[in-house]
């Protein structure tokens, strides 16, 4: 089992479970925001400078990891650490294969 800081079974035994998934619901919309907002700086289609829309990806990947980190430790208590690693083996060589053909 994986070692939960404190502070996080705190959060979620205050707030609940449906608060952590409501919270990284909204952390990744915003990542997918900050993404979409970095491609249109990258484009010239914003008054926002690339590296101001970076600044804000970065910020919103700290928030997103952050919030996986309520799950993985403070609903699922590591438990499930081996199953996500897993499934992340078998999507990271599923994209290369199918994005750059190999086996």
């Amino acid at each position: 089992m994986a070692y939960c800081e404190k502070w996080i079974n705190d959060i979620v035994d205050k707030y609940g479970t449906e608060y952590v998934y409501r919270q990284l619901a909204e952390e990744c919309c915003e990542l997918a925001q900050a993404s979409l907002k970095c491609i249109r700086a990258m484009n010239f289609e914003t008054p926002v400078k690339p590296v101001e829309s970076i600044d804000g990806v970065l910020e919103e990947i700290a928030d997103v990891e952050i919030m996986i980190k309520f799950v993985r430790d403070g609903i699922f208590y590591g438990h499930l650490d081996m199953k996500i690693d897993q499934k992340k083996d078998y999507k990271k060589n599923r994209m290369i294969k199918r994005m750059l053909g190999g086996d």
